[in-house]
């Protein structure tokens, strides 16, 4: 009478394929999990550059050639550069007010949002984080600021030398070892 079953040499060969199986199976799990993790950093910085350039453009582009001072420094007094990683401007008081009638002889007032006078500023604090700040006096007495977004590596404004209402901005935003740079072209308005 035979008996009926494995030999040894049988289930290590099967216990074997099976331990193959399991390797191949953890392995794409695996990849793709880190597959996953990559694409949502990667989106998420560019989420970071995103929300950074948009803020800053919306505001800027309010703004006319002779109320932007770029530097490296905040401050309204300090001598401008054609590129730096700080800008300073004014944008007209009540820019944002939605009720305001703006009629001919509107005489338009400069600062920030709210108050005449004011100075906005857009700078990177040693932390990487995209600040904006408001300041009353032109040397950045008075500044008081505000995140706007984390994760911010570097940023540069850098004005077009043929024409004085064209600048650039280029965003880098950082998360993990996920990086990305965005550029944007912004033009001011003319009066």
């Amino acid at each position: 009478m035979k008996n009926k079953g494995f030999t040894l040499i049988e289930l290590l060969f099967a216990v074997g394929i099976l331990l193959l199986a399991i390797a191949a199976t953890s392995s794409i799990f695996f990849t793709g999990r880190r597959s996953a993790e990559t694409y949502d950093a990667e989106f998420q910085v560019r989420e970071y550059a995103r929300i950074a350039m948009n803020r800053i453009s919306g505001e800027l582009r309010l703004s006319r050639p002779i109320m932007v001072r770029i530097n490296n420094n905040i401050g309204w007094l300090l001598p401008e550069l054609r590129n730096g990683a700080v800008v300073n401007f004014q944008i007209p008081v009540g820019a944002y007010n939605t009720s305001l009638n703006l009629t001919v002889d509107y005489d338009l007032r400069w600062g920030s949002a709210d108050r005449e006078g004011d100075f906005i500023t857009y700078f990177i604090n040693p932390g990487g984080e995209l600040r904006r700040g408001i300041y009353t006096l032109p040397n950045a007495g008075g500044l008081v600021d505000q995140l706007v977004i984390s994760n911010i590596a570097n940023i540069t404004f850098d004005r077009d030398i043929l024409s004085q209402n064209l600048i650039n901005i280029k965003v880098i935003a950082i998360s993990g070892s996920a990086n990305y740079t965005l550029d944007s072209n912004i033009t001011l308005r003319n009066s």
